[in-house]
C-alpha cells in the first residue's frame, strides 16, 4: 500500500483554509479546495497542503461528498509515508494503548469502544470491542473502499476471529456511497457480554446501533450508587442497563419501561441471568408512562437520538421539553431525573435551556447537580468538538 510522493495526487487549499486543518480538525470541505494535481478517485489518499504548497497532512479524497477529504494524518506526525495500512496500524495502537490505561478491558467489563472515529484520529471508522467479537462501524466513503484493508488491521492487531462490519446507511448515503445496502455482514443472536460485573444478553445486528450502548458505563455507574432506597423509573430501558444497576445498587422499586416488545423481553432475560428479582419491566410509551407515573423518587430518561440533525432539532427539542416536563412534574421534594440526549446538535447549553423550560412549564425548581457524557473510551478531538454527541444532566427537584 506504500506510495512515493510521486504518486500521490496534491490538493491545494484555498488563502485561510488551512488553519482548522493544521489545528486537528479532519474534515474539508469541498469548497475549500483551490486545485487538484492529478486525477484522484473516490477513496485515493492525497496529499494536502495550504495556498503556499507547504504540505499539512494526507487521508482519503471523496468528489462525491461536501466533505471532499478525511485527514488522517497531520504532515507533524512521524509516519513513513502515505501508507494506509501502517496508518491503521498505528491508530489501533495508540487506541488500545489508551483503553488498557483506563482499565478496560478488565474482569468485570469486557465491552467497550477501541476507536471513536474522529476523537480517535481515525474520522468515519468506529470500532467496538464486545469480548472476542469486533463490531466495526462504517460510516464514510473510504472505510467502505477500503474495508479489506481495515478488516486486515483489526485481525493482526486484536487477533480478532469474529468481525461484524455495520456499514451505516444514512452517513454512507450522505458521504456519497450509493452501492451500501441496508444491512450489515452478520446477526448473531444470544451474544453475552459484562459490564460492571454484570452479563448482559445482546441481539446483534437488530437492535439500535450494535444492540449495546458502552457510552453510558459511567452513568450507569452513578444510578446505581445513587439508587439506594429510592423508586426507580426507567424510561427508555431497552436491555435493561440502567435498571439493573438500579435493582442491584438497593432501589427500593424499579420499573423499566420500552416502547420495544424485543428490548423488552431482552431486558427481562438480563434480569433473571443476573439473579435479580426486584425489577419490572413492561411494554410502553414513554409518555404514556411518565403520565401515570407516581411515588417514583429517581426518573431516568434515556430516549434514542431525536435531532439525526441540525434541521429537525426545534421539533426534537419539543419532544425533549415534554418528556422533562412531565418526569419533573411527578418527581417529589429532592427527587433526582438523570435525562440523556444523544443528539449531537442538541448541544449542552441548549439542552440546559430545555430542562430550565420544562421545570417553568411543570411548576417546579430544579438545580442542574452535575452533568457529563460518555465514558472516556469515547474520546473527542480538541479540534472537533462536535464528536461529543452524548449530553446527561443529573437533575435534582427542590
Amino acid at each position: 500500500m506504500f506510495k512515493s510522493i510521486s504518486e500521490i495526487c496534491l490538493i491545494q487549499l484555498k488563502k485561510g483554509a488551512s488553519d482548522h486543518p493544521r489545528s486537528g480538525h479532519p474534515l474539508i470541505a469541498s469548497n475549500l479546495i483551490n486545485r487538484i494535481e492529478g486525477n484522484p478517485q473516490g477513496g485515493d489518499i492525497v496529499v494536502v497542503s495550504d495556498n503556499h504548497g507547504k504540505s499539512i497532512g494526507w487521508g482519503p479524497y471523496n468528489p462525491d461528498s461536501n466533505v471532499a477529504i478525511r485527514l488522517l494524518a497531520l504532515e507533524t506526525e512521524d509516519l513513513d509515508g502515505f501508507d494506509l495500512d501502517h496508518l491503521l496500524d498505528v491508530r489501533i495502537q495508540e487506541a488500545a494503548a489508551l483503553r488498557h490505561s483506563l482499565g478496560l478491558p478488565s474482569q468485570d467489563t469486557n465491552a467497550y469502544r477501541l476507536l471513536n472515529s474522529e476523537g480517535d484520529r481515525i474520522s468515519g471508522l468506529i470500532v467496538d470491542i464486545y469480548g472476542d467479537l469486533t463490531i466495526v462501524f462504517s460510516s464514510a466513503h473510504w472505510t467502505e473502499k477500503h474495508r479489506a484493508v481495515i478488516e486486515e488491521a483489526l485481525q493482526k492487531n486484536l487477533g480478532s476471529e469474529t468481525i461484524l462490519w455495520h456499514p451505516m446507511p444514512g452517513e454512507l448515503i450522505q458521504d456519497g456511497w450509493t452501492q451500501t445496502k441496508n444491512e450489515q455482514n452478520g446477526h448473531l443472536e444470544g451474544v453475552l457480554i459484562q459490564e460492571l460485573g454484570l452479563t448482559y444478553k445482546i441481539a446483534l445486528g437488530t437492535g439500535q446501533k450494535t444492540g449495546y450502548f458502552c457510552d453510558h458505563r459511567e452513568n450507569r455507574s452513578m444510578i446505581r450508587r445513587l439508587a439506594r432506597g429510592r423508586r426507580v423509573l426507567d424510561v427508555f430501558c431497552y436491555t435493561g442497563g440502567f435498571s439493573l444497576n438500579a435493582a442491584i445498587g438497593g432501589a427500593q422499586q424499579v420499573v423499566g419501561v420500552d416502547s420495544s416488545e424485543q428490548a423488552v423481553e431482552l431486558a427481562q432475560e438480563n434480569a433473571r441471568m443476573n439473579n435479580i428479582g426486584e425489577v419490572d419491566f413492561h411494554r410502553m410509551e414513554a409518555l404514556s408512562a411518565l403520565g401515570s407515573a407516581a411515588n417514583y423518587d429517581l426518573i431516568i430518561l434515556d430516549p434514542p437520538k431525536l435531532a439525526p440533525s441540525k434541521a429537525e432539532l426545534d421539533n426534537a427539542i419539543i419532544h425533549y421539553r415534554h418528556l422533562n416536563r412531565d418526569a419533573i412534574r411527578v418527581l417529589p421534594k429532592n427527587g433526582l431525573l438523570f435525562t440523556a440526549s444523544c443528539s449531537a446538535a442538541l448541544t449542552m447549553e441548549r439542552f440546559v435551556e430545555v430542562i430550565r423550560d420544562a421545570a417553568r412549564d411543570a411548576d417546579k425548581r430544579v438545580s442542574i447537580l452535575k452533568t457529563s457524557g460518555a465514558g472516556p473510551d469515547h474520546p473527542i478531538h480538541p479540534a472537533f468538538p462536535e464528536g461529543n454527541y452524548l449530553t446527561c444532566l443529573l437533575v435534582g427537584v427542590l
